[in-house]
Formats: structure tokens, C-alpha cells, sequence
């Protein structure tokens, strides 16, 4: 499979370290989840005092790409979902104890991600889900 212009253009802009890396928000003051870079590549407006963006439909959302952008990027949906479950130690390339799996307790099984939000909130970097990306692409991109 052959990655988009904008595809590549995002992986490129998670493999640079140029955005710092937060968790269960898309942006806040610690950083961006993967699909806050995404926003930032995209071009959609942020909202600072929220902690979102703006769609061009200006549906504003903190926690999954807002509006259609993600069909821009090629995902299933607005959360990054796979095409089939990945353990996290598959994105990680190492065994990711149950006890340091950073899922909420109320999120699906510990270490089992069923879309590119977990990967990013279960502790996976940027530099680890843009590999898995690239080795897989049929599992993130319709």
C-alpha cells in the first residue's frame, strides 16, 4: 500500500520530535495525542482554551478528530480504529506489563489496542505507532 501525500506528511511529522506527546486529549498542556498531530497537519484551527479543534464544519471535539478529517487521512473513523486488534507490545516491540499498561480501568483489555488513540494512551511514542504505521498500513488505512 502507498502512502498519501498527507499520510506521509503526518508520520513524517511523528517521527520528527517536534511535538511533544500527551495522553487522552487530542492537545492540553502536556502535549498532542497522535491524531493531534494529525489536526495540526491537517490544518485545522485549536482551540486553545479546550483543549480541541475546529472542523471546517466547526464541530469542535477535545478527544477524536472532529468533523470528516479523519476521512481526509484515509482512517476507518474519528478514533484511528484498526482493522484488527494489536497487542501493545506488537507497537512497542516489548512485553508491556499488565500494571504499567496506562489504558483506563475502564477501557477494553489491558494492553489490547483497537484503535490509534490506545496506542497513544496506552504509552506508546509517536516514533512506535509512525513504525507500525508504516509496517502495517493495511491495518490503519481503508
Amino acid at each position: 500500500m502507498v502512502l498519501t501525500e498527507i499520510q506521509e506528511e503526518w508520520l513524517q511529522a511523528l517521527e520528527s520530535g517536534g511535538y511533544p506527546q500527551g495522553r487522552y486529549r487530542l492537545v492540553d498542556q502536556d502535549g498532542y495525542c497522535c491524531l493531534g498531530v494529525a489536526c495540526e497537519i491537517l490544518g485545522l484551527k485549536r482551540v486553545s482554551d479546550f483543549g480541541g479543534f475546529w472542523s471546517s464544519t466547526r464541530n469542535r471535539n477535545a478527544y477524536y478528530l472532529p468533523g470528516n478529517s479523519w476521512k481526509k487521512l484515509g482512517l476507518r473513523n474519528n478514533v484511528g480504529s484498526l482493522d484488527k486488534p494489536v497487542s501493545l507490545s506488537a507497537v512497542t516491540r516489548k512485553k508491556v506489563p499488565t500494571e504499567e499498561c496506562k489504558c483506563p480501568a475502564d477501557s477494553n483489555d489491558p494492553g489490547e489496542c483497537k484503535c490509534l488513540a490506545d496506542f497513544n494512551d496506552h504509552g506508546a511514542t509517536f516514533k512506535q505507532i509512525a513504525r507500525y504505521i508504516r509496517k502495517h498500513p493495511e491495518n490503519v488505512f481503508v
